[in-house]
């Protein structure tokens, strides 16, 4: 009987122990997890963070330049208006020799570049305040490709459509919307010379409403994504970019309340992600 009892107490004491050890590894093994899934949230609000901390830098460098430039594109435009009125009227001239009027004809189309790039500028610098309005973005991409519907099939480019029909209404204003759209489509068929897949989808994300715009084009190098949009930058050949485009988007989300962003791999094509609180933006400055 006393060795019964002495092995029913050591089955007893195994068993505690072994539920105490059971117990404290559960417990350890909670603790782990909190542990990673609060290092992942620290992570992911480092990359926010570093993303805000990028937005701002880029905010302030578009303020400066744009102070600086708004002051001197009257000043040139004056000369442009002359040198365009003079080159026309020469080129009314009968009887001019074919050279002089080649070379009359290519200081014309550069004065117009000329003139194009001033214009962004001046947008650039003062950019007007937007009029809110409550706004589809459903719509809006639709009356953009309205803009484009003979454009994609002469480029070869297959356009696929995912828009969201519950998707919210926002305050925006709808001209402005627009002009991003058509400024990051018409990218992506640059960026798809012989022809690719443009995908246009729009979605709820995190409590915003998201437009995703993604093209098969030959993508951006790492060295060149960080930069795309500060202004006067552009990847596109002499004559075809002023390298405006993506700051004067970045600044028309910004008054907006919202982000853009971007994500992209040599010959994987290129993904914007453009996000718009719903619930109205900002109020603009």
């Amino acid at each position: 009987m006393t060795e019964m009892l002495i092995w029913i107490l050591i089955v007893a004491g195994s068993l505690l122990l072994t539920s105490s050890f059971i117990r404290r590894y559960r417990e350890e093994r909670a603790s782990q997890q909190r542990l990673e899934a609060s290092n992942r949230q620290l992570q992911d609000s480092l990359i926010y963070l570093q993303g805000v901390q990028q937005q701002l830098l880029q905010s302030e460098k578009l303020a400066s330049l744009g102070k600086l430039v708004a002051g001197v594109i009257h000043e040139i435009f004056n000369p442009l208006a002359v040198i365009g009125a003079r080159l026309e009227m020469l080129l009314a001239t009968e009887g001019l020799p074919a050279n002089v009027e080649k070379a009359c004809r290519i200081m014309e189309e550069q004065t117009r570049r000329m003139t194009k790039i001033c214009e962004n500028l001046l947008h650039f610098g003062r950019q007007r305040e937007p009029h809110f309005t409550m706004v589809s973005l459903n719509a809006v991409l639709a009356n953009t490709l309205l803009l484009l519907e003979h454009e994609l099939p002469l480029h070869n480019i297959h356009l696929t459509e995912h828009l969201d029909p519950s998707l919210p209404l926002i305050r925006g204003d709808e001209d402005q919307l627009s002009q991003v759209c058509l400024n990051l489509i018409a990218n992506a068929v640059d960026a798809m010379p012989a022809g690719g897949e443009l995908r246009l989808s729009t979605h709820m994300a995190e409590h915003m409403a998201r437009i995703r715009i993604a093209d098969t084009g030959h993508g951006i190098s790492a060295d060149h994504l960080g930069k795309i949009f500060d202004p006067f930058f552009t990847t596109k050949p002499e004559g075809k970019g002023t390298g405006f485009g993506l700051s004067i988007s970045l600044g028309i989300i910004k008054n907006h309340g919202g982000t853009i962003t971007v994500q992209s791999e040599p010959g994987k094509g290129t993904v914007f992600l453009i996000d718009l609180p719903y619930s109205g933006p900002a109020e603009s400055r």
